[in-house]
Order: structure tokens, then sequence, then C-alpha cells
């Protein structure tokens, strides 16, 4: 949402319609002109661009952390409360790096929502530990309201994030064309 203050003032002709879900959406049926989504894209007729992309970190609020301790290892994650993504897309697990190899941690979520920005929200209040992509926790790691567990174990697993439309540049609506180059030039996924 940073950037569109910065688009409405550089296209003030241009209105936006904004639609905040994480689940997907068929694009035809909602008439949508520009999704942006993360993860593996299914095969479709649509088209993609993609703007970044971003490691994925596990993440809690510093009083939590002094309530319950922090984990040291991945096995110590069935002792504490798990916020995890509900969506259809997720993995039923945590994906994570142990001497070298490749492990899945399955995750019990004492709590589920359909929305990252929500999920690291209750993280913030201290709901438990969340499994977020850094772009969304940047801010809050940097200031010390959520704090970066289990880094050591951390996979090199990185999120994926596409502006995804309908049809070929040529074909499209200018204002569609005009809004996907300066999502693709103002982008801080790199």
């Amino acid at each position: 949402m940073p950037l569109v203050p910065l688009f409405q003032a550089k296209f003030p002709d241009i209105t936006l319609n904004i639609d905040l879900t994480d689940d997907v959406v068929d694009m035809y049926d909602a008439r949508v002109d520009v999704a942006i989504r993360a993860g593996q894209l299914k095969d479709s007729d649509l088209y993609a661009r993609k703007l970044g992309q971003s490691p994925r970190v596990i993440v809690a609020a510093p009083a939590y952390l002094q309530k319950h301790g922090t984990p040291k290892q991945p096995e110590d994650l069935t002792r504490y409360h798990k916020l995890d993504l509900n969506l259809s897309r997720s993995f039923r697990g945590w994906r994570m790096t142990q001497d070298g190899q490749a492990l899945q941690v399955s995750i019990d979520a004492q709590i589920k929502v359909n929305n990252g920005i929500s999920l690291k929200h209750l993280a913030m209040q201290g709901a438990g530990l969340a499994r977020l992509t850094r772009f969304i926790v940047d801010k809050e790691l940097q200031s010390g309201a959520l704090i970066q567990v289990l880094e050591q174990y951390n996979s090199q697993e990185f999120e994926s994030f596409y502006a995804v439309f309908m049809g070929k540049r040529d074909l499209m609506p200018r204002r569609v064309a005009v809004f996907l180059d300066f999502l693709t030039e103002h982008t801080i996924l790199r």
C-alpha cells in the first residue's frame, strides 16, 4: 500500500479499486485487471510478471518469548503456540534446514487466518510464533516489535511475488500497462 499515493501522484487520472484478500480469486469473474499473488503460479491462461521474492522467517513478540522462552531447535516448536495461514495454497508444515538437510516441521497451529498482515498483528500481540515473508515483517524486526527465532534453521526458501494479469501487453488497456510498469519499477522485493 505504500506505493498507492506515489502512483496516484504520478497518474492522477487513473482510478484504483483495491480489494485486499489473500484468497485466489477468478480474475475474469471478479473483473480484476491485476492481482498480486505469492507462491507458485498454477498453469492458466493468465500472464505474470515477477515482482521479486522474499525469504520466510519465524517471528514472535518479545513479550511472548520472555514469557514462554525462545525455541532453540525445530523440535521445540511443539511447545509453543503457532500462528499460520489458512489458505488452500498454504503448506502443511514449516520448511526448515537442519545440518544441511531440508526438513518440514509439522505445524498444528492454534490460530489460523487467511491474511498475512493479520498474522503479523497477532504475532505482535503475543499470540504465538508466526512464519511470514521477511518483507511483511522487516520494519517490525528492525524496530524490535518482533524477533526472529530459529534463524540458523531457516531454509533458503523464498516466496516469489507476481503481478498477474489477463492478456498480452499489446491488447491490455493502457491504464493496466502503466500500472504494471509502475509496480515493476518501484518493487522493493529484489
